[in-house]
């Protein structure tokens, strides 16, 4: 499955597309983040090359850097920044367990909220839009990084004048347009808001 330059640890989560581990990239002596397609459906592969390419190219504090992508073998595998933390929705599922009236501080919230304004205006600036804003993928590391992460939805602006025959998404953060197969950069902001 994974070359001999990773080794696997504990599963970090599965989404779409993927599963996450933490891994040892044993070349660097580095801990990573190891994203594995989960479908070796050939459009489900393309779609996880896509992702991988995609976030690659979007060179920003907020958004995880990628480290290698490998096609070959069983089934492809990207590698990137391991973050430690949380996500935003697992906060707030906590929060709400713990019947506290406030995920985290405000003055956090708004910091938050800043950096992820910043990394969507980079991606749009590129004519990335990112298709799938919602709590899970917002990652908030233990030293209040704050990071954008699963870009499998993303799409390049000009691939969108016709509307798109599969809808792509999370239906309780979709903007009207977005959920009609029509989205636009305003998607996304719809979708932090």
């Amino acid at each position: 499955m994974v070359d001999e330059r990773y080794q696997l640890k504990e599963t970090l989560g599965e989404g779409g597309t993927g599963r996450v581990y933490a891994a040892i990239d044993t070349k660097l002596g580095r801990e990573v983040a190891l994203k594995v397609a989960i479908s070796a459906d050939p459009a489900s592969r393309e779609a996880f090359v896509h992702e991988a390419r995609v976030t690659a190219t979007l060179e920003h504090p907020n958004v995880p850097p990628v480290h290698d992508l490998v096609t070959s073998g069983d089934a492809p595998f990207l590698t990137m920044r391991r973050l430690r933390g949380q996500s935003l929705g697992d906060k707030i599922r906590d929060a709400i367990a713990a019947k506290r009236t406030e995920v985290m501080p405000v003055a956090d919230l708004i910091v938050m909220m800043l950096k992820l304004c910043d990394a969507l205006s980079y991606a749009h600036a590129r004519g990335i839009i990112h298709k799938d804003i919602k709590p899970d993928n917002v990652m908030i590391g233990e030293f209040g990084e704050v990071m954008l992460v699963d870009w499998g939805s993303a799409s390049e602006s000009r691939d969108l004048l016709m509307p798109a025959e599969h809808v792509a998404g999370t239906p309780g953060y979709m903007a009207p347009e977005q959920a009609q197969g029509l989205p636009t950069p305003s998607s996304d902001i719809y979708a932090l808001g």
